[in-house]
């Protein structure tokens, strides 16, 4: 499993329990995906196959070749929870944007609105 590997790689201790310092800079590099790992830690993981064109393979595996993902199941983790956070972003606009179309409308002219907003 990808979390129990990421996390003994990123966070191997000496015999005095310090933490090596190459491997917090490793963690460091891989930024999200640790921030992903760390709150996954304890998830049930299920398993799932998916069917890919060898151009979309191949992409798969250059972006593992960089180094930022260890696997191509990483990858496709780290995009399928980017895509959630988009959604969840984009749910959010869209409430904001009924909750203004249901608001009555304002008195202030738009030269008011940004006077007040610049101070």
């Amino acid at each position: 499993m990808f979390v129990a590997s990421f996390a003994a790689r990123t966070v191997p201790t000496t015999g005095s329990g310090a933490v090596r310092a190459d491997r917090l800079r490793e963690a460091r590099q891989i930024g999200t995906l640790s921030k992903f790992a760390r709150k996954c830690r304890h998830c049930p993981m299920a398993q799932m196959n998916i069917s890919l064109p060898d151009k979309l393979k191949a992409w798969a595996d250059a972006r593992v070749e960089e180094g930022r993902y260890s696997s191509t199941s990483d990858y496709v983790r780290d995009l399928m929870r980017r895509d959630q956070e988009a959604a969840e972003a984009r749910a959010r606009l869209q409430a904001a944007i009924d909750a203004g179309r249901a608001s009555p409308p304002s008195e202030r002219g738009l030269k008011d609105i940004l006077a007040a907003r610049r101070g």
